[in-house]
């Protein structure tokens, strides 16, 4: 339970923040209920990873992942060729395995190839004439994965409400304190 909380407190995790290590007394109901808690939260967790795993991934058919590994290969080609620092050119090839690593999964997602994509463009504006081809290649590259995400359904939303219900407010009745008050008056002593 310690070290639960503090891995909560430590990713800013509100909903366990509250929780206090129990006295001997009650620490089966406290921690039962806490467990409770854990489960909530990482349910939540995963509800909302699913969804932004959809939104910012896609399914790649098998032709479309042959393609983009041809693509990819020639990119490699390219930098093997080219007079790039070793480690630049290491960074690079970790940056291309990561990218096709996602390709070959169920679904691509763009974090890994925007990362190879942003220093392929950084290389080919500090770099020569032979680097320039790697443009096209990750244009074409961007187009299949675009052409993929296009035909994707949009992610299911829950439905809004076509009239949202509400309690009528209580009617404001003015009282008439005028002569309530005078007689009030004649009551009270002093």
């Amino acid at each position: 339970m310690n070290k639960i909380m503090g891995a909560a407190r430590a990713l800013e995790i509100d909903l366990l923040g509250t929780w206090e290590i129990p006295d001997h007394d009650d620490v089966y109901n406290v921690h039962r209920n806490f467990d409770l808690a854990v489960k909530s939260v990482v349910l939540q967790v995963q509800i909302q990873n699913a969804r932004v795993t959809k939104i910012y991934s896609v399914s790649l058919d098998t032709a479309t992942k042959a393609r983009i590994h041809i693509l990819v290969g020639q990119i490699r080609e390219l930098v093997e060729k080219s007079n790039l620092a070793e480690r630049k050119r290491n960074s690079l090839f970790a940056k291309l395995n990561a990218f096709e690593a996602d390709v070959d999964r169920a679904r691509t997602r763009f974090d890994n190839a925007l990362l190879a994509f942003v220093d392929l463009a950084d290389v080919v504006h500090k770099g020569t004439d032979a680097l320039k081809p790697i443009t096209d290649l990750v244009k074409r590259i961007n187009e299949l994965i675009g052409g993929a995400k296009s035909e994707e359904p949009e992610p299911a939303k829950l439905p809004s409400p076509d009239d949202i219900k509400r309690i009528e407010p209580p009617k404001k009745q003015i009282e008439d304190f005028g002569r309530k008050a005078r007689e009030l008056d004649d009551e009270i002593p002093f």
